[in-house]
Parts: C-alpha cells; sequence; structure tokens
C-alpha cells in the first residue's frame, strides 16, 4: 500500500438518512480532501445484528483495489459501519471518526422498529429528538433536509436498519482498534449518549473524546463549518 498519496475521506450516514447529508460538509473542506470524498449509500435490508459487519465488508472489498487510505467518519447507523470497517481493514484506516454513534445495542429501536414498519411516520419525533430547540425554530438547512428525508424515507429499510442498531455489538472487538480516533458526542443525544460513548472512547487505546454543548443527534450537521474543523483536527492525527 501507497501510504504517501493523500488519504481519501469515507463518509457514512446514518438511517434513513442519505450521503447528501455531508454535501454542506464536503463544501467547506479543502479543495484537495473534498475532491477525494467518497459517500456511499447505506441501505440495511435485513434485520440481523450482522448488517453492519455486513456492509463494511462490502466497502473493503470495494476499496481493496485503491492504494489510499482512509479517513474514516460514520455518524449513527454509520459509525457502527466505521467500527467495522476499523476492525476489518485497520491498515487501510488512516483516522477514524465516530459521530453520536454506540458499539453497544440499543434495544429500546426493537419498539420503534416494529412502530416505523407499521404505522404512518411523524417526523416531529425525530426531528425533536435529533435537534435542539434553536435549531428546529430556525429551520435551517439541514433541519428542512432531515424533515424530507424522514417523509420520504422507505419505511422497510428504516426499519431492517433500527433492528439491527438496537443488536449491534462490538464492544468485546472495539479495543482492537488502532488507528488514531476522535469520538464526537452530542450531550442531548438520548441514544448515543455521553456516558455509552464515553465507555466506547475508553476502549480504543488511541481514543479522544469531545462533547458538543446543547447538541442533539443532528445538531453536528447544522454547523458545517465547525464539523468540518472538528473533522480537519481529526485527520491531522494521523
Amino acid at each position: 500500500m501507497n501510504e504517501s498519496r493523500t488519504p481519501a475521506w469515507l463518509l457514512l450516514h446514518g438511517v434513513p438518512l442519505t450521503p447528501a447529508v455531508w454535501a454542506p460538509l464536503v463544501q467547506r473542506l479543502p479543495a484537495a480532501f473534498a475532491a477525494d470524498a467518497i459517500m456511499p449509500t447505506m441501505i440495511a435490508t435485513e434485520s440481523s445484528p450482522d448488517v453492519q459487519a455486513g456492509l463494511a465488508g462490502e466497502l473493503v472489498r470495494r476499496h481493496r483495489q485503491d492504494a489510499r487510505r482512509l479517513h474514516v467518519v460514520g455518524h449513527s447507523f454509520g459509525g457502527q459501519v466505521a467500527l467495522e470497517f476499523a476492525l476489518q481493514a485497520p491498515a487501510s484506516v488512516a483516522s477514524l471518526t465516530l459521530l453520536c454513534t454506540r458499539d453497544t445495542p440499543f434495544p429500546a429501536f426493537a419498539r420503534l422498529a416494529e412502530t416505523v414498519r407499521n404505522s404512518p411516520i411523524d417526523p416531529s419525533q425525530s426531528i425533536q429528538r435529533w435537534f435542539n430547540t434553536a435549531e428546529i425554530e430556525a429551520n435551517g438547512p439541514a433541519v428542512r433536509y432531515a424533515r424530507a428525508t424522514l417523509e420520504r424515507a422507505d419505511r422497510t429499510q428504516w426499519s431492517a436498519a433500527l433492528t439491527a442498531i438496537s443488536r449491534f455489538d462490538c464492544s468485546e472487538r472495539t479495543g482492537q482498534i488502532t488507528a488514531p480516533t476522535t469520538v464526537i458526542a452530542a450531550d442531548r443525544d438520548p441514544v448515543s449518549s455521553v456516558s455509552a460513548m464515553g465507555e466506547m472512547a475508553d476502549r480504543i487505546v488511541d481514543a479522544r473524546m469531545s462533547v458538543l454543548a446543547d447538541a442533539g443527534h443532528m445538531s453536528p450537521f447544522s454547523d458545517p463549518e465547525r464539523l468540518a474543523d472538528l473533522l480537519l483536527a481529526s485527520a491531522r492525527r494521523a
């Protein structure tokens, strides 16, 4: 592997979001970095706890012929795929950034998955959990994007991803990650809580953690310039 080439960015989104969530961020990265941003679509088509590992395996196979190392960034469900990618292809990872995610199960999502699968979607419930009050009232681009995405989400795929999150557990393997890792938590995120993410960070040898104040699960995307600064700082550690 030629490590002299500038690493590319692998940006893995949550569900039921799309790669478009990264667009405002990529616009704020230096041109050389933005040109090398890889933003695959994360779709769960089954409900097993191995969904995240399977998606990571596909990405590893896809990247096998590419000599570049990667700054891997994952948010929420995408963060769990990022964890699995770092475990499956450690030599390919220049740095790892885990944004509002966890390496342990969240069983309550099993019930939410059933609701999503069988009932009409009320986007306002997710919006209330994902953003703080000021962000919702401002109705900025991130909030509008999230609401529109929720309204047209594929309920079967969303339900499958929620079920997979409810069962996902790589905590006994997380300590094998050797890449410089940045863990970014939101203090108002009830799922990827500060305590759960802190415990995950403690399991990683070279991890640093920061906590965003008055922030919800999607709040980082409300300020893409600040998020870009955080990711560039993470990449500099490599």
